[in-house]
């Protein structure tokens, strides 16, 4: 994880810390070992080429994709679903680049 993604973690309580670093490495595990982070919007964002996918910590969730997608934090991740969300971004990606 880059500095600038841990610093992003670390302004956060570690309950949210924990639920970050979850969410970072089930994406980090999906997609291309070439694959980039850096920050975008003020989130922490995998880019391989264009902009993968980007997570933020709220008060009472955490947001995926542009914060399109909640997952509150008094409830479980559901990591099987985190990882489906990847795949599928990656296989658009893949379909709109031709």
């Amino acid at each position: 994880m880059s500095p600038e993604i841990r610093s992003y973690h670390a302004q956060f309580p570690p309950e949210v810390q924990q639920r970050l670093a979850t969410v970072h490495a089930v994406i980090e595990a999906e997609v291309p070992r070439t694959a980039t982070t850096c920050t975008a919007w003020r989130m922490p964002t995998f880019k391989h080429g264009k902009y993968i996918l980007h997570y933020a910590a709220f008060q009472q969730h955490i947001g995926f994709g542009k914060g399109s997608i909640r997952f509150p934090h008094h409830e479980d991740l559901p990591l099987d679903l985190l990882r489906e969300i990847v795949r599928r971004r990656l296989a658009a990606m893949q379909l709109a680049a031709g």
